[in-house]
């Protein structure tokens, strides 16, 4: 057996920086913590995961750093100063938290290797970003033919959000990097215990069963992410992967059944460790694409809030008519105050850039728009929060050039009113009062099938667009048009034909299965 009082100098130097860096870190830090408790917790034979969620997420990272150089340096002692000997098979290390912290650290180590051989960059070279002239703090993530405005266009109620500045028709064509803060480990998930979990997977459900191995296989596939990330893997390697991890997160999003809050709590798809974290908030060197990991923000706040039902029309009374205009939202569901959200605010809020619906009535269920008909929403007072672009018919003067749209207000119907309607006040009040309140955009396959950036069916959250001015057409009816310009520092439309498309293939076909 090896003297593991004799690790230090067996250690490589990048190895020593590693730990240097990890004392530095966490000066505080021992096996004697209160982390401790989770390797007594699984050496008892015990849930460990009960005591991780009673610790922040900040602090489990600490002790993984310093629990990974520990094991890194057992296995340098065992293997001449190389955490694993060329050609011999890892054994796993389970002396921690489990075995996803170790993969993390042996990643880490990687990843700090590879930065340390990195040439340094040549700051000189490198191309001034043009100042943005927006300041689109409202949304959290974050193109020329006609198109028409939507057949009826009313207006109602408040809350104020941020948003943006002046005007520019210009926008970023390279890929934001967002920031997304995963959320403390919600109470109803705290609540569950290892013994409800284990009455409860007992029972015979074979769609339960389903969607553990889905969400295994899910969690496996961000590990070969991560994996080949660490191992230098070529990026066209990378990019199948990411397709693969993409359709994982676009079927628990929409096809998958059986997931309920215990088959959550089990595959822990909400912690940061192990769950859908640790896409949109990686900690390793992984540039995931800014599509994925806004779909993956997306499906982690649905499920954050428990709303796990796949079916595309959850929440909604539906009756049998083919266009849908008979169906309602759920009264029950609008009860619940953790799946009812409201659309009046400014900004992106809880979107994501290219969410979709297949009816305008699911976009209010998720608070993106107000109304389940009219085209524009807002409040007396407070602007537009929303406007829908679609078949508005021959008497609108509607063009969208994508980053740029001319949008028609509602002509008067009172012959004794000198006024605009309600619904156009709205939107000249974004101009004219509010010009630094954007207004959420939502593109539906009504529009005229020329255009680009119609979505095949249903409606897209398209970003947020600035009313920038507007025109008095004709002063007997009121008529006016409105001119949107796209906020600066938003992803592109969702509409091209690639990978980052909505509606996704398995929203399509469960549209198609609605229709049928």
């Amino acid at each position: 057996m090896n003297d593991k009082s004799k690790t230090a100098s067996k250690m490589p130097k990048w190895l020593l920086d590693l730990q240097s860096q990890a004392l530095k870190d966490c000066p505080s830090f021992s096996l004697s913590d209160e982390f401790q408790k989770i390797h007594e917790a699984k050496a008892r034979g015990e849930d460990p995961l009960k005591t991780i969620y009673h610790i922040s997420d900040k602090d489990l990272k600490k002790y993984s750093m310093v629990k990974g150089v520990q094991n890194l340096q057992i296995q340098a002692a065992d293997n001449g100063g190389l955490p694993h000997a060329r050609g011999e098979p890892k054994s796993p290390v389970s002396d921690g938290p489990g075995d996803d912290e170790t993969r993390d650290s042996r990643r880490h180590a990687n990843v700090e290797k590879r930065k340390a051989s990195r040439p340094p960059v040549d700051n000189s070279l490198k191309i001034p970003r043009k100042a943005a002239k927006t300041s689109n703090s409202g949304f959290a993530p974050a193109e020329e033919p006609v198109a028409e405005s939507s057949k009826t266009r009313t207006a109602s109620a408040s809350i104020n959000k941020p948003a943006a500045e002046e005007s520019t028709a210009e926008v970023t064509r390279s890929e934001v990097k967002t920031v997304y803060e995963p959320k403390s480990v919600p109470e109803w998930l705290k609540a569950i215990t290892p013994a409800s979990i284990n009455r409860e997977l007992k029972r015979a459900d074979k769609d339960r069963t389903q969607a553990l191995r889905s969400l295994e296989a899910f969690k496996d596939c961000i590990r070969r992410c991560e994996d080949a990330a660490a191992a230098g893997k070529a990026q066209a390697q990378r990019e199948k992967l990411f397709e693969e991890l993409r359709n994982h997160v676009h079927k628990a999003e929409i096809v998958l059944k059986g997931v309920d809050k215990f088959v959550v709590r089990k595959t822990n798809m909400l912690t940061i460790q192990n769950g859908l974290p640790r896409i949109f908030a990686s900690t390793v060197d992984l540039d995931y694409p800014w599509d994925l990991k806004a779909d993956v923000w997306q499906l982690y706040l649905r499920w954050y809030r428990q709303d796990f039902k796949p079916d595309l029309l959850r929440g909604i009374i539906t009756r049998r008519e083919k266009d849908r205009a008979s169906d309602r939202i759920d009264p029950e569901w609008a009860k619940d105050p953790s799946r009812k959200i409201p659309a009046n605010y400014h900004g992106q809020g809880h979107l994501v850039l290219g969410q979709w619906w297949p009816t305008q009535l699911c976009a209010v269920r998720d608070g993106a728009h107000g109304t389940p008909q009219g085209g524009i929403w807002g409040a007396k007072g407070k602007g537009a929060y929303s406007i829908v672009l679609s078949g508005g018919g021959p008497g609108y003067k509607d063009k969208d050039e994508g980053d740029t749209i001319w949008y028609s207000g509602t002509d008067k119907k009172d012959p004794n009113s000198q006024d605009p309607t309600e619904n156009t006040q709205r939107l000249i009040e974004s101009c004219d009062e509010f010009p630094d309140q954007p207004v959420r955009v939502l593109r539906s396959s009504q529009l005229s099938a020329p255009n680009h950036y119609r979505p095949k069916y249903g409606l897209r959250y398209d970003g947020l667009y600035r009313v920038v001015e507007y025109e008095l057409l004709d002063k007997a009816k009121q008529e006016h048009l409105f001119k949107l310009v796209r906020c600066e520092n938003q992803n592109p439309i969702r509409c091209e034909n690639n990978a980052a498309r909505r509606p996704t293939k398995f929203e399509e076909d469960e549209f198609l299965k609605l229709k049928g």
